[in-house]
């Protein structure tokens, strides 16, 4: 649970950050702590997408919000987060090889 105080002293969500925001809060945190702790004692409840579509919807966010939140703290991308999107130019420029040869 976070603590009041820390809540205030990172300054609570950036309500400007229309995706992400709990990233972009979770780099404020990390800034005033260092840390972030994890305890299995904290029980939460997932709901899961309707629909294949839904989740990626909701991906397809994550994709936009996450390089904002970067930008905004000025943090470069780690590889894990530049791998996917290096993946799908790599199946594009595959699929443009197949239709351009003869």
């Amino acid at each position: 649970m976070l603590s009041e105080r820390l809540c205030y002293k990172s300054r609570l969500y950036d309500e400007a950050m229309d995706r992400s925001g709990d990233d972009e809060f979770n780099f404020r945190i990390k800034e005033n702590t260092r840390r972030i702790y994890m305890t299995p004692e904290i029980r939460t409840v997932y709901h899961l997408r309707d629909s294949i579509s839904a989740l990626s919807k909701q991906y397809f966010h994550y994709g936009e919000g996450k390089p904002k939140a970067l930008r905004k703290h000025g943090k470069p991308a780690r590889i894990r987060q530049v791998v996917p999107a290096l993946f799908v130019c790599f199946l594009m420029l595959e699929l443009w090889e197949q239709h351009s040869r003869p």
